[in-house]
């Protein structure tokens, strides 16, 4: 997809009872939003992000987000805090942000549609 603009109070459900979801951005990523997964259970979403532009979780983020040509700024947020795997150009922490580490189920390199 060209962008993603999940603004204050949305919310992405998804199913991934048959396996985790890839979401490819290719231009711009807003998040004030959440990712939640149909079956109350930690989101298995896997974000690429393909574009330069800073990417901020203005929100709590669940899920994996790799964006290697950008910063990915994580500000301090309230409970439950970020809870994923994150890999960019740049990774700006907000002061007293807890982030715990999930890794994604699936290596960088099975990912689909990897370019």
């Amino acid at each position: 997809m060209d962008s993603l603009e999940l603004q204050t109070g949305s919310k992405i459900i998804v199913n991934a009872a048959n396996g985790p979801v890839i979401f490819w951005i290719k231009n711009s990523f807003i998040f004030k939003g959440a990712l939640t997964d149909a079956a109350n259970v930690f989101p298995r979403i896997w974000i690429g992000y393909l574009g330069t532009t800073t990417v901020s979780l203005d929100t709590p983020f669940q899920g994996s987000l790799v964006a290697s040509n950008a910063q990915i700024t994580l500000p301090t947020v309230g409970s439950p805090n970020h809870i994923g795997s994150f890999h960019g150009r740049h990774l700006q922490v907000g002061p007293g942000q807890t982030i715990c580490h999930h890794p994604f189920e699936i290596p960088f390199q099975s990912i689909p549609g990897r370019v």
